[in-house]
């Protein structure tokens, strides 16, 4: 059985990146981007988005919402590739940002590069297993 045209689009559903005033990020997923945004935006709104004002930074589709909600899940899990779309959105941040006569800071768009930190060498240890 085929879908029709307007049964086929409402069962598309989006991956989307929200972009604040402050440069926070928000990824979420739905099927109805437009009622999804203003959601977030609304007075009601009592979750970690409250109280700023979200716009649309980048948008993906997909055919069902079990791959739209399984690519979110796979970006909040997989930093690289979450930030690597954040990075491919900066032209359109910086947009965004000019639209509404928000500065555009690279420092603290930019996702931070993780630092790997050894431990300091122990001393001890070295010498205890050398017999020292």
């Amino acid at each position: 059985m085929l879908l029709k045209e307007e049964d086929a689009h409402m069962s598309a559903a989006w991956t989307y990146l929200l972009v604040c005033s402050e440069g926070l990020t928000y990824l979420g997923s739905t099927s109805n981007l437009k009622r999804r945004l203003h959601a977030h935006n609304s007075d009601n709104n009592s979750g970690w988005t409250k109280g700023r004002k979200w716009r649309l930074l980048a948008a993906k589709r997909f055919e069902t919402r079990q791959e739209a909600f399984a690519y979110e899940a796979l970006l909040k899990v997989d930093v690289r590739r979450r930030n690597a779309w954040k990075r491919k959105s900066t032209a359109r941040a910086k947009i965004v940002f000019a639209r509404h006569g928000i500065e555009f800071d690279f420092a603290k768009w930019a996702p931070k590069k993780r630092q790997r930190v050894l431990p300091a060498p122990r001393p001890d240890y070295w010498s205890q297993q050398n017999g020292r």
